[in-house]
């Protein structure tokens, strides 16, 4: 999940757990970069798809598709707060698909020229969702919806094996690691995930619609820059409280962070200086 898009400050939720407790499910994530007041925004988005999914009738939860109304609204209110991510894909996606589609042609394959239909399908879409305005919020979401059922289709074609086509040029490293059908190919599956999360949502309200009922959404708070001296911050105690991020109360109410300096400085021992290495 990611609100902002302007790296190394992207505001991204690194961590993330569901805890049973008695009577309630406790939902925790972890954040970088985020101050309280975007740990709330967060918050309160992961709770109201929390609940969408939970308040649907078990009727349409059990014959729910990606066309389908409750379906198509969790998947909306996820395209919506992580839109700047989003668009960074399919504005990769729109770069890099002209030079797939020509480089497929030249292959001469079947599975090539089915690729390349596939990708011909895609194109225009992808193309259309990275142009809208950032103010334009509901043209954004149905064209960034049309291009996630689209790689949907194309990835589960018979007829459009481009899941696995993509995959066999991407592993082909004549060029280097980074060419236009690995950038292609990590585009178009980021997208491919926001769809599939849904997917996944669904699954587990069949499996286990209790994680939807009695829940509560717990953030901790984003760890800080540290601007103590290197030699304060290389006692055990200290590594340690800053690998937690001093966040350890947050995330585990009856566990006391300065109890742990003791099993620190036992575990952690440092050996000696190493002489430093010029860059």
């Amino acid at each position: 999940m990611t609100d902002n898009f302007n790296p190394p400050q992207s505001r991204i939720v690194t961590a993330k757990g569901a805890s049973p407790r008695p009577g309630v499910v406790q939902y925790r994530f972890a954040s970088n970069n985020r101050s309280t007041k975007a740990l709330e925004n967060v918050q309160m988005y992961i709770t109201d798809i929390l609940k969408t999914i939970g308040h649907a009738p078990e009727s349409i939860v059990k014959s729910a598709t990606p066309q389908s109304a409750p379906f198509s609204e969790v998947l909306q209110k996820i395209l919506q707060f992580n839109r700047p991510r989003i668009e960074s894909y399919t504005r990769m996606a729109t770069i890099q698909i002209g030079v797939c589609i020509d480089r497929a042609s030249r292959q001469e394959t079947d599975d090539a020229y089915a690729a390349s239909r596939g990708l011909n399908v895609l194109r225009p879409l992808v193309e259309f969702a990275a142009s809208i305005p950032r103010g334009d919020n509901a043209e954004f979401i149905a064209a960034t919806q049309a291009v996630l059922y689209a790689i949907d289709e194309s990835y589960h074609s018979d007829s459009h094996p481009l899941k696995e086509f993509l995959r066999c040029n991407a592993s082909v490293y004549d060029e280097g690691p980074d060419t236009p059908w690995t950038r292609l190919r990590y585009a178009l599956g980021r997208l491919h995930s926001y769809l599939n999360a849904v997917k996944v949502f669904f699954s587990a309200r069949r499996l286990w619609p209790s994680l939807f009922v009695n829940f509560e959404v717990i953030p901790i708070p984003s760890s800080k820059p540290d601007l103590d001296k290197l030699a304060i911050r290389t006692t055990a105690a200290r590594i340690f409280h800053l690998m937690t991020g001093g966040t350890m109360t947050a995330a585990i109410p009856d566990r006391d962070e300065t109890n742990m300096a003791p099993l620190a400085e036992k575990h952690c021992k440092l050996g000696p200086k190493q002489p430093s290495i010029p860059f």
